[in-house]
């Protein structure tokens, strides 16, 4: 998610990379992403068997890389 640009710390040329998210599948709210009003993907602070990892070049997959984000 982009930092909010009226905050002095926001660096809004620091590329944003994607980031791989496991939770459990009750857990993932149905929501279509065309449309306005979805809830972003996050762990909740309570929530078991969320994790969320990083992209870098040590826990990529056979045929991934890091891109920067291209979504707000």
């Amino acid at each position: 998610m982009p930092c909010d640009e009226t905050d002095p710390s926001c660096d809004t040329t620091a590329p944003e990379y994607y980031k791989k998210i496991e939770k459990k599948a009750f857990n993932v709210e149905l929501c279509d992403p065309s449309v306005d009003g979805c809830n972003p993907m996050v762990c909740t602070e309570d929530e078991k068997g969320c994790s969320i990892t990083a992209c870098s070049e040590d826990n990529l997959s056979e045929g991934e890389a890091c891109s920067k984000s291209t979504q707000e």
